[in-house]
């Protein structure tokens, strides 16, 4: 929609369009792989780190039924745990 006017501004002469761009990217939508992040902001103080492991449990079985409301078999997810974590009053996140 906007390529002719793009290349002129950078100095391009020639474009090259797939016959069916929008194809292409409903075909990309259709085999890339199905993915869900969840995420929570949690509160802890210093003598609640047993806690973690419980809302990442908690985490995991919200990504888990959100797949299978999908149709992904739960044997066939894969999770990840990661952390952005910052003291209070701190005013970015450490990975």
């Amino acid at each position: 929609l906007h390529a002719v006017e793009l290349a002129s501004r950078l100095g391009v002469s020639r474009l090259l369009v797939p016959p069916d761009p929008g194809v292409l990217s409903a075909y990309g939508m259709l085999v890339s792989p199905v993915r869900k992040d969840v995420s929570r902001t949690v509160l802890l103080g210093p003598d609640d780190a047993p806690r973690i492991d419980t809302v990442y449990d908690e985490l995991e079985g919200e990504a888990r039924r959100a797949m299978e409301s999908e149709g992904v078999d739960s044997t066939e997810v894969d999770t990840d745990q990661l952390a952005d974590v910052r003291y209070r009053g701190q005013s970015f996140e450490l990975r």
